[in-house]
């Protein structure tokens, strides 16, 4: 059974969510964060599926924006859905995708669970810098 992480403990939820992130990314060569919940992410031929429990605390949405986006070859999918499967948004990054922009996943019912799939095909030589919201958000590793 999961654990509520409190409130008091805002800088280990940051932590777990970079070290998550990494593992999700597997082969990334380079994480860091700030207390804004900025994590950047440096990956080279992903080819790997990760699947994490995120647990919306308050907010029917959430906000992910990224920056610094760069990707040589191969696609990297950003793709939540609820726990029975059913996608709710989805998000495929290519070598054309712009550097900078916000994703933003609506409709989410509070207190419920649902999947992040981060999800990379054929990826080189990529990095990509994430900011979320990490108060309305928590991360279970499954």
């Amino acid at each position: 059974m999961m654990n509520r992480i409190s409130s008091k403990n805002k800088k280990t939820i940051s932590v777990i969510v970079i070290l998550m992130l990494i593992i999700m990314l597997g082969g990334c060569g380079y994480s860091s964060s700030n207390s804004n919940g900025r994590i950047n992410i440096k990956f080279d031929k992903l080819n790997k599926q990760k699947t994490y429990e995120l647990k919306v605390t308050e907010s029917k949405k959430i906000k992910i924006k990224y920056s610094g986006y760069k990707l040589q070859k191969g696609s990297l999918e950003l793709i939540i859905t609820t726990t029975d499967g059913s996608e709710i948004y989805k998000k495929i990054f290519t070598p054309d995708t712009k550097s900078n922009g916000t994703l933003t996943i609506k409709g989410l019912n509070p207190n419920n669970n649902y999947k992040l799939y981060l999800i990379g095909k054929n990826a080189k030589n990529g990095k990509i810098n994430i900011s979320v919201n990490s108060e309305h958000l928590k991360f279970y590793k499954k």
